[in-house]
């Protein structure tokens, strides 16, 4: 059954406020409130994910080459959306739709077998026939180097270029973040970039494991946060 809003935290019509971040062009150009995402935004939020994505190199090891490659990742952040995060978890947008967050709460981030067979024909039309194979065991080792322990999973966290570093992912990860300190509970993401790495440490992650789903797959860290106290960076991302 899925949660409900209020389990989750986060009232359906609540809106989280924009705030003013450090840097000049961030004061000048305040960040936008973010809300949580219906399915009516899914068409947009998968476009965002898709301009954000492009260069990543997991997904570029996950999922086809060819010349059907841009669909494919259509394909994956739409079933990601639809029927893993939304109905499951917390999907977090700005009001412009330039940047989302796809958060999963403690206890519904680990995919049952409905779930995995849902998707089994949309993994094939994603990654191609002939990696179907180490996808599914790489989706297996991510699921391992989860800590046992309850958190909060930021699945994806994808930012239009245009707009990074206008603190588009401070706002994002600020709510559950905030509310990870208060229920005292940890949060936990693979960064597939250094300069993402990098960030996430502002916000008080650190990196716990290093994932290598397959031959020839870079290899990338897993990052715990821990709940505190602390007032949160606010840096502009």
């Amino acid at each position: 059954m899925e949660r409900s809003l209020a389990e989750n935290g986060c009232e359906p019509s609540k809106t989280y406020p924009g705030r003013r971040t450090g840097s000049l062009r961030a004061m000048l150009s305040p960040t936008p409130p973010v809300r949580r995402a219906t399915h009516d935004d899914i068409p947009h939020l998968v476009r965002t994910l898709v301009r954000s994505f492009d260069r990543d190199p997991i997904l570029r090891w996950f999922l086809r080459e060819d010349e059907r490659r841009v669909r494919a990742l259509e394909m994956y952040f739409e079933i990601t959306l639809r029927e893993f995060t939304l109905p499951h978890g917390e999907v977090l947008t700005t009001e412009d739709r330039a940047g989302t967050a796809l958060w999963v709460p403690p206890g519904r981030w680990k995919q049952g077998l409905r779930e995995q067979l849902r998707a089994s024909s949309t993994i094939v039309r994603c990654v191609g026939l002939g990696k179907v194979v180490r996808t599914l065991r790489g989706l297996r080792q991510m699921e391992k180097h989860h800590l046992p322990r309850p958190h909060y999973y930021l699945a994806l966290l994808g930012v239009e270029p245009e707009h990074q570093r206008r603190g588009y992912a401070s706002a994002l990860l600020r709510p559950v973040l905030e509310r990870c300190d208060r229920e005292g509970v940890g949060a936990y993401l693979e960064s597939t970039t250094p300069e993402n790495t990098a960030r996430y440490q502002h916000f008080g992650f650190k990196v716990v494991s290093h994932l290598r789903l397959g031959r020839g797959a870079p290899s990338y860290p897993g990052m715990w946060r821990e709940p505190t106290g602390a007032r949160l960076h606010e840096e502009s991302e």
